[in-house]
């Protein structure tokens, strides 16, 4: 232990321990007086020592928690003691028996920063308390809210005796608790909705409206659940519907059994087993439909009634489009209906060709050749059936315009077509009757008539590829029917022209000069 001074007027003090009774302290030296040299008793001076020794000790532990209450968040720095602070003899003496005072807070930077970490865990904690509350923790977590609330608790009473890192680390950890009873809401509100719908579709309806409840507790405001609560409203008459429709199903009343889950389903529009008694009972009588509707088809087609048959392809179509067996049936009508139009285009051609009528013929041809581009009576008819329609057309347009013939070059091509014709082995009476009318019409073309002309005596009248005709009055020429032209000329007078076309019960031709020079 450290000495004290011992300066010339003081005297060595060595404190006494108390005795047994703890009445009194003395303080003496074996080898010193009873009084000092400035007359002041050794005991004076130990008690004035022991009163200056506590009030230093009040003012270090008291006064920073009077500043401490004060203003907690800034805590003032230690106050150092005054250098002109008296020094009392045998004070430092006193102050080594004492135990160390502790460290004012605010000289740990440590302890500062965990007591507001401690602070801010503590207002979070209260935040999710408040959350877990809002969802009824206390019905679906009880023991785990409790272990939670005594973490925050031991942190509090940390905090309390001023052990802040320890304080921080409850609190983290009542923290932790509480976030993963809060992340257990969601997890538990869906699992309570699904428990609810799985009740209702299961029967059980106490097992429903207690997990529709949970879920409101967790979250008042979900629709699902509210929807839920609501469909129990009608649970009972549901489920009497329900039983109904099963009776009538198992007893093959269709009907009736359909009937049943459709009122089930007016009542409760979102039940998955009337839903499904719905869709069962109607597939099962669409199949039933769909097979007597096909039967009906494939029957048509054996008897090779078509029309039937398409009509109800049509319908099991509209009730199965891509049904492996419509598709089969549909190629075979497909197929039937095209070797019917053949076997019709066959049969219109062989009468169009025995009738000579090569152009409606050819037309078949065609036709058939579209459905089936190799099909042999076509394929081998089409030629001649386009030669003999070319052929008749083009006799058939002389007969129509005969005047054509006039003109030496149609009459040349005519008789050509004539002799291709005469050639033919297989003719027809079609055929030659229109050789006969083509001849007919060359010989009429070519036969001379008898044409009127009329003059004024004084005018030379000439005939282009005819010859002169002189001066005369009226006078019967025979020309052969075709077109041909008049010069009339007379001294004195501008000469005249005139064109004509001769042709059977023509009027008289009139040719003179009128205009004098």
């Amino acid at each position: 232990m450290p000495e004290l001074d011992s300066s010339p007027q003081f005297e060595r003090i060595t404190p006494l321990t108390p005795d047994s009774s703890g009445a009194s302290i003395e303080g003496k030296s074996q080898n010193s007086p009873a009084v000092g040299p400035d007359g002041v008793g050794g005991t004076q001076i130990l008690i004035a020592l022991a009163f200056i020794l506590l009030l230093g000790i009040t003012a270090i532990v008291g006064l920073p928690k009077l500043l401490a209450l004060g203003d907690t968040s800034s805590p003032p720095p230690e106050t150092a003691p005054s250098e002109n602070a008296a020094i009392v003899p045998g004070a430092e003496k006193i102050a080594a028996d004492k135990p160390e005072a502790p460290r004012p807070i605010w000289d740990e930077p440590e302890l500062l920063r965990a007591r507001a970490s401690s602070q801010e865990l503590r207002t979070r904690f209260d935040a999710q308390l408040l959350q877990l509350q809002a969802s009824h923790v206390d019905v679906w977590a009880p023991k785990a809210l409790a272990a939670a609330r005594s973490t925050a608790a031991d942190a509090e009473r940390k905090f309390s005796t001023k052990d802040f890192p320890a304080s921080k680390a409850a609190f983290e950890s009542a923290t932790r608790q509480a976030q993963t009873l809060i992340d257990q809401i969601p997890v538990r509100l869906k699992a309570a909705l699904d428990e609810g719908f799985a009740g209702i579709e299961n029967g059980d309806k106490v097992i429903a409206q207690q997990s529709f409840a949970l879920a409101l507790k967790l979250d008042a405001d979900n629709e699902r659940a509210k929807r839920g609560m609501a469909r129990l409203e009608n649970f009972d008459q549901l489920q009497s519907k329900l039983q109904t429709g099963r009776r009538l199903e198992q007893i093959n009343d269709l009907p009736g059994a359909l009937a049943a889950y459709r009122e089930a389903l007016k009542l409760d529009a979102q039940s998955s087993e009337a839903a499904d008694g719905v869709a069962r009972i109607k597939a099962y009588q669409s199949n039933v439909e769909f097979q007597r509707v096909m039967g009906l088809a494939i029957e048509a087609l054996d008897l090779g009634r078509l029309d039937a048959a398409a009509t109800q392809l049509a319908r099991a179509r509209k009730m199965r489009p891509d049904d492996g067996g419509v598709l089969q049936a549909s190629s075979r009508l497909k197929s039937a209906r095209k070797e019917r139009e053949l076997a019709i285009l066959q049969a219109e051609s062989e009468a169009q060709v025995k009738g000579e009528n090569w152009a409606g013929a050819l037309a078949s041809y065609e036709a058939a050749m579209k459905i089936d581009p190799g099909i042999g009576f076509a394929a081998e008819g089409i030629g001649k059936a386009r030669q003999r329609a070319a052929l008749a057309q083009k006799l058939q347009d002389l007969l129509n315009r005969p005047t054509r013939l006039q003109s030496e070059a149609v009459r040349s091509e005519a008789e050509r077509m004539l002799a291709e014709a005469a050639l033919i082995s297989d003719g027809g009476p079609i055929l030659q009757q229109q050789i006969n009318g083509v001849r007919r019409a060359i010989a009429t073309a070519t036969a001379p008539i008898e044409v009127p002309l009329r003059s004024d005596n004084l005018t030379e009248v000439t005939i282009y590829r005819v010859g002169k005709q002189g001066k005369f009055l009226d006078k019967k020429i025979s020309l052969k029917p075709g077109n041909y032209v008049a010069i009339g000329v007379r001294a004195g007078y501008r000469d005249v022209r005139h064109d004509f076309k001769v042709v059977p019960g023509m009027a008289p031709i009139d040719i003179r000069c009128r205009e004098p020079l």
